[in-house]
Formats: structure tokens, sequence, C-alpha cells
């Protein structure tokens, strides 16, 4: 599956109800190897705190970063 496709088919199984969704990384750049993973930040405001999780997914390594609004301004 291609990188896009990929990325909104887990946003909107694992996240629908969040507010921003950004996929970014090599896959993005087009520098994108065997190894590259779908690096995908997301914004919910109703998140407590933030964590980053690992998986698999439609054949993808996964790495998502969650954040919420207060979360997200002080991690970038």
């Amino acid at each position: 599956m291609k990188p896009m496709k990929a990325a909104q088919s887990i946003i909107t199984s694992q996240f629908p109800n969040c507010d921003v969704a950004l996929l970014g990384g090599s896959v993005v750049r087009g520098e994108a190897t065997k190894t590259s993973d779908l690096d995908i930040v997301i914004v919910d405001q109703n998140l407590p705190s933030c964590y980053r999780e690992f998986f698999y997914s439609n054949g993808w390594p996964v790495e998502v970063f969650v954040h919420n609004f207060e979360t997200c301004k002080t991690f970038f």
C-alpha cells in the first residue's frame, strides 16, 4: 500500500476523532528506503497526555506521536 493511503487508513481506523494528523519523515520527502517507517503526528485536544506508539499496519512499520494541543506546543 502506498504511504499516504496507508496513513489515511491508520488515522481513520485508530484516530477517527483527532483534530490534526500529519504524515512526515523520509516517505514524504521522497527519500524512503526499504527500512523506512511511516511517521505520523496526531493532535487530539481531548487527550490528557502525550504518548508514542510503534506498530505494523498495512505492510508498513508505523511510529505515531500522539499529542494534545498543550503537549504539542511543548514538544514542537
